[in-house]
């Protein structure tokens, strides 16, 4: 009589190794689900940082801009008074 193909044994052990994928799958699922929360949250406060540091440099280029600006709008009155000034003194 021929050996069967599939043992009983072979069957067990089969059920035995889906049963132990099973439990190992659903526990790397738990790791990468705390792994995502704890990256999310470190990839929140990178992007706070980046927002934050953009704000700084725009308001450091606005107050450059509104500095020169001023310079020159000071210098445009000065020189319109001594315009002024030269005009009505002839």
């Amino acid at each position: 009589m021929p050996k069967p193909i599939l043992t009983d044994e072979i069957l067990e052990k089969y059920k035995d190794d889906e049963k132990y994928l099973d439990r190992r799958i659903k526990d790397e699922m738990m790791d990468d689900t705390k792994l995502i929360k704890k990256y999310d949250k470190l990839e929140q406060k990178l992007q706070k940082n980046q927002v934050n540091k953009s704000r700084r440099i725009e308001n450091a280029k606005r107050d450059e801009r509104d500095k020169s600006m001023n310079k020159w709008i000071i210098i445009l009155v000065l020189l319109i008074i001594a315009l002024v000034f030269a005009v009505l003194k002839l």
